[in-house]
């Protein structure tokens, strides 16, 4: 039987990589620190892999060091660090997800930090989401961000998003219909 920290290095090998990651999943719990001391110090393609089975373990002691990706210069390291985070889905993320909000206006990243926000329900991301949705052009990032605000609940958002009904996107005004539906299934 392969070591944890074999099974790691085995991620580097492409004929061993998918069986070194399921073994790693498998390991569950025994796994997190070992992957977590190699996160600091691996190579771009081995740090993805690591943040991926760590947010299939999602234990809460990775948020530290996988938020440390949130700003990485890779985007999909970063994308990376959102989905883990909000799959992990401990309380502890809100603040280096809203930290990552700011720098992050690539779209691909912003998207998946905005979805770990409504995912977490953290009403703390409530202004920083109500700002983002109002200044953004992008469609994507809108909905994004509509439907987060829907999941997050707090009824501040409301009116803002009632602003989205007659937007030029489909996409948004489906969004907003089903997260006004939501915010006031909550006033009742």
């Amino acid at each position: 039987m392969r070591t944890i920290e074999e099974l790691i290095d085995d991620l580097q090998d492409a004929a061993q990589a998918d069986a070194a990651r399921q073994s790693l999943i498998q390991a569950g719990r025994e796994a997190v620190m070992p992957l977590l001391a190699r996160l600091s110090q691996a190579e771009p393609k081995q740090c993805w892999q690591i943040i991926n089975i760590l947010a299939k373990l999602r234990d809460p002691r990775a948020v530290p060091a996988v938020s440390e990706f949130l700003l990485a210069e890779n985007g999909a390291l970063r994308v990376a660090a959102a989905q883990c985070l909000g799959e992990i889905g401990h309380r502890s993320a809100i603040v280096p997800l809203l930290r990552a909000l700011e720098p992050n206006r690539c779209y691909g990243a912003l998207v998946w930090i905005v979805q770990a926000l409504g995912r977490l329900g953290d009403s703390r991301a409530t202004e920083p989401l109500l700002a983002l949705m109002q200044e953004t052009d992008s469609a994507a990032v809108r909905y994004t961000t509509i439907e987060a605000l829907g999941l997050i609940g707090d009824l501040r958002a409301v009116e803002p998003i009632e602003q989205c009904l007659d937007d030029d996107s489909h996409h948004v005004r489906d969004r907003a219909q089903t997260a006004l539906a939501r915010l006031r299934t909550a006033l009742a």
